[in-house]
Formats: structure tokens, sequence, C-alpha cells
């Protein structure tokens, strides 16, 4: 209650908490004289007012978790996005209240802002072609005003919106074909799990030239759909769905950018040893052979091109002997790897690297769940025994055993060849190369003129620059049965090691 000290004649009194409205106080004075003798302690009733008058509060709410969408998503309505959402304490829930975008890092994701709804429903629209991040800060605003010191904005609050760029790649890619230096394709491919409207979208030369060679035209590629882009002189040839202009790719060095139509870049991809443009480290310089071939990136064929590390050595594969162009009128691709092999395979072999015909080696990979116990095991070219496996030879789940010729190769090795072949072993113009649990042939691979599993692989003398290898394509996991579809040329060997 309000008092007053009478000493100083000081009022004091403290306010209940969002009280507001008017307290008539009756105010006396009292002695300690007494009342003898007809005395008066008490002085006459003085009466007044305390009045508080309305102070708004500051409204508050919760906001919601951070968004994360598709590129080319559109239109997007979080219902009750924001929650608890008052005006302030009871005496104010009459209150309207809205909510106010304060600041936004990055007004061109959007074609319509994010907005909060009063009910708490976030919505805002990606713009076409658009990705990245953008901080968005709130605020509520009651109608209560600001008379008397009142407060009608809450403390701002930050979200993230974030626009996952697009996964359109190059998926396979060549610029030197068996017609000549005309046949040339480019292929792309979505390897997202969205739609993604390419309108406008170009593909763009840095190397050399600086310009784009196609736009694409009213056309949205779905998820696992490929598209394919080729020289005007073998488009009807690779059923192409548009043709370049104003480029001829070369086999030294080049690159291709896929760009949005605010040129935003998706996708880079670099090859040889010149000023190009790409994702890490460059694929080599295209070696042109006169057969078919491509540069594919990784799982490819019918599995789908999702690899994407952004490093274009690791992603992409060398295609010797085969190539895929596929157009948007192809069955569609989902990311989806191929099965492990069911047995022991031999994952990567050379028939002579830098140092001579005698720098070679064989690997053979468990792809399954158990030990292999290979004793007795053998290798054989021409169904001659190159080497037999020693006996308490094992080969652990997932783990690939490697032999290989004498002194002449210097790379890992578990055991050297221990048959009677003379050499110089694989490096014939065309071999039969067999693993052996007789009598069954566990896996076969042939090149040349030799035939074992499907077509056999052609001859990559035309490599012998590289430290090369045939390996097969899918990490040395995979079977298909099919020598030039399991193999693909490696620049760089890699005896013993890989993860399935």
């Amino acid at each position: 209650l309000p008092s007053v000290d009478s000493s100083t004649g000081d009022l004091s009194f403290a306010l209940a908490p969002d009280a507001i409205g008017t307290a008539n106080i009756q105010l006396r004075l009292l002695d300690n004289g007494g009342t003898a003798n007809g005395g008066q302690d008490t002085s006459p009733v003085q009466p007044f007012k305390v009045t508080v008058d309305p102070v708004n509060d500051a409204p508050s709410f919760t906001k919601g978790p951070d968004q994360t969408q598709l590129a080319d998503s559109g239109a997007h309505s979080i219902v009750g996005w924001a929650t608890a959402i008052s005006p302030g304490p009871a005496n104010e829930s009459g209150q309207s209240v809205v909510f106010n975008t304060t600041g936004n890092t990055n007004p061109a994701l959007f074609s319509a802002p994010p907005l909060v709804a009063s009910t708490g429903t976030l919505v805002y629209t990606v713009a076409p072609g658009e990705f990245g991040s953008a901080t968005i800060t709130i605020e509520a605003q009651a109608d209560g005003g600001t008379a008397n010191g009142g407060v009608d904005r809450s403390p701002t609050q930050a979200f993230d919106i974030t626009v996952v760029k697009p996964q359109i790649v190059v998926s396979e890619f060549r610029p030197d074909g068996p017609l000549g230096a005309d046949d040339e394709f480019v292929e792309i491919f979505n390897a997202g799990s969205g739609a993604i409207n390419l309108t406008g979208w170009k593909l763009h030369v840095t190397s050399g030239v600086n310009v784009d060679f196609y736009t694409f035209p009213s056309f949205t590629l779905n998820p696992g759909q490929h598209y394919l882009v080729s020289h005007p002189s073998v488009a009807a040839g690779l059923g192409a769905d548009g043709v370049t202009s104003g480029v001829l790719f070369g086999p030294t060095w080049g690159d291709v950018q896929i760009l949005t139509v605010a040129d935003a870049q998706v996708e880079a991809f670099h090859y040889g040893a010149g000023p190009t443009l790409g994702e890490g480290t460059p694929l080599p310089t295209w070696v042109t052979t006169g057969i078919d071939g491509s540069f594919e990136r990784r799982d490819g064929l019918t599995f789908g091109s999702c690899t994407d590390s952004d490093d274009n050595w690791s992603d992409f594969v060398r295609r010797h002997g085969l190539s895929t162009p596929q157009n948007s009128s192809a069955p569609v691709t989902p990311c989806a790897p191929p099965a492990a092999a069911a047995n022991l395979a031999i994952a990567e072999f050379r028939t002579g690297g830098p140092l001579g015909f005698e720098d070679e080696f064989i690997e053979v990979l468990n792809p399954t769940a158990g030990v292999v116990d290979v004793s007795g095991w053998t290798l054989e070219l021409f169904g001659s025994v190159l080497h037999t496996f020693q006996t308490g030879s094992i080969v652990n789940p997932g783990d690939r055993y490697v032999v290989a010729a004498g002194s002449t190769y210097p790379g890992f090795k578990d055991d050297t060849y221990n048959g009677l072949i003379p050499t110089p072993w694989l490096g014939f113009p065309d071999g039969l190369l067999e693993l052996k649990n007789a009598p069954a042939v566990v896996d076969a691979v042939a090149w040349g003129l030799s035939a074992a599993e499907g077509s056999p692989l052609p001859d990559y003398d035309d490599f012998d620059t590289f430290d090369r290898s045939y390996a097969r394509g899918f990490n040395g996991c995979a079977d298909l049965g099919n020598n030039l579809a399991d193999f693909v040329v490696s620049f760089q060997a890699t005896p013993g090691t890989g993860i399935c």
C-alpha cells in the first residue's frame, strides 16, 4: 500500500505487475500526543489519487527451424513455423501481432522474399536457378504503440534458409572420337532428387575462348535423366538434344562449366595441361586412339553418374573402346551402384608400365563378406600357369592380393610370379587371363583378339606414357560379366588399394 514518511513527507508505493488504472487514497496524520483533555491526535483526512497509465509491453514469439530446400523447388509454405506468439501480458491480449522482416543477406535467392504471417506461417519462393544461403532476421510487432515509453516490437530473431546447389553434372565427355576432331559430345545428368528447370542455363568454355557454347531451351531435367549436346556434324548419329556453337574441343586441354540463368556455376569439368577451369585436379590430356571412348563420371553406364567429390580426377574414368552418350529420351538411370561381385575377381592388371614390358601386375579382390583361402589357386595365361598361390594364402573380405613380375616391377605386391611362362608374360597384343580354382574358372579377362566375358578390352599401347593399368570401373568391386563394360583405363595404377 502507499505510505508517507512522516519526517520527510515522501510518498512511496510499489505497483503490481502489469496493473493499470486509478487508486483513490485517503491520508491522515497521527501523532503521539494522545487525546486527553479533549486533544486531537489525528488530522483531517486528505484524499489523493494514484493513476497508473498503460505502457505497452513487447510482444514475443519462438522462431521455427532453419530451412533447407532444393534448387528450383519454387514456393514454400510452412504452417506453424513460428509458435508461442504473444502480444504481451494478459491485459494486452486484445492487441494484434504482425511480423516484420528486418534483414535478408541474400535477396537474389528468392523470387518472393521470406515473410511470416501473423499466424506463424512462413512463406517464400526460391528463385529459378539460384542456390546458396540467406540469413533472415525477423521481429514481431504489436499494435499497442509506444506511448509512455512502451515497446511494441520484440527482440529480433534470425534463421537460415539454404538452397542446395543443383546436382546437375557433366556425366560423360569426348573431345575427339573415332570419326575425327568433330566427333565430340557433352552429356549432362541430374544426379539429384528433384527436377531442375534448365531453361536459359548455359554450357560455357573458359579455356582459350571464354564463351557460352550452348544455351538450354525450355526444358526440365528430371532425376536420373540425361541431356546430350554434340558437335553439329555428329548430332544426328548420336541423337543429340542440342548442338554446340562457336567452339571445337581438342585433345590437349579444355573445360566445360554449367551455368544457371544468373551465371552461377553449378559444375565445372577440365582436362589437360592448360589454362582450364574445373574442379580439383584436371583429367589427363585426351589420348586420341582412333576407337570409341570417353571420359565418364562414376559409376556410369546404367547405374547413374552420381559420384561428385568436386575433384575431376577422382570422379571420372577413361573408357577405352566404349562410350555411352545418352540423350533426354534414354531410360532414366537413378543413382544405384551395381552390387559387389559374388566371388573373387581380377580387379586390376597391367600388361606393361613405365619401366617396360616386365613392369606388370595382377590384382585379385575379395568383394565378399567371407575369408577365402586361395591356396593352390592359379592365374593362367592362355591356359598355362603364370602363378600358383602358395599354401596358406588367404584373402580377407575387401582385401586385394597382388602378384607381379620380379625386380623390374617396383610397386606393391604380395607375391612374385612362380609359373614357367617365359616373358613377356602379359605383354602380348592380346591375351586371356584366368583366375582358377581348378577346374573352375572363377574370373577371366581378355584383351586384343582373345575372348572371355563379353567383349574383350582393346589394346592400350596409346596410353604408354602413363603409369597405366586396366581397372574395374566400379572400384574393382562389381562384375557385370562384360570385360569392356567392367574395365576402364586407369592413368595411375593403384595395386593393393581401394575400398568396396
